[in-house]
């Protein structure tokens, strides 16, 4: 189901974690997600055949690293940037943070949240 405003759908959530190899079992073995891909910095998971929702990132603490949401088009893409840079955030990157991903950008938002924006219709075949 997508909804009806600039924001459509949330696309995965991304955690730090100081200790990658025990959440990625974790998330295997106790949650039954699908491990995606891993490659000893990063693993990224699926609950649903075809999706990336849980991405861990190795870090030096536990927490959310950031937040990947689906604009509803492209157009809508363009007026989500133009509202953070308007409301005074910043744009920390013209593309977002994961690979998988084609067209985009990265953004803080309050209180330092990350978080990366991209639209519904130009994401890679996950």
């Amino acid at each position: 189901m997508t909804g009806t405003g600039s924001i459509s759908e949330l696309g995965y959530v991304s955690l730090r974690a100081r200790d990658l190899s025990a959440v990625a079992r974790n998330a295997t073995e106790l949650l039954g997600l699908e491990e995606v891909e891993n490659n000893g910095s990063k693993a990224v998971f699926a609950a649903q055949f075809g999706r990336r929702e849980i991405v861990y990132t190795q870090g030096s603490e536990d927490g959310l690293d950031h937040v990947g949401l689906i604009a509803s088009s492209s157009d809508q893409l363009a007026a989500i940037r133009d509202k953070v840079r308007f409301g005074g955030y910043t744009v920390i990157s013209e593309h977002p943070f994961e690979d998988y991903i084609d067209e985009g950008f990265a953004f803080v938002g309050p209180e330092d949240s990350r978080g990366t924006c991209t639209p519904r219709a130009t994401r890679t075949a996950w």
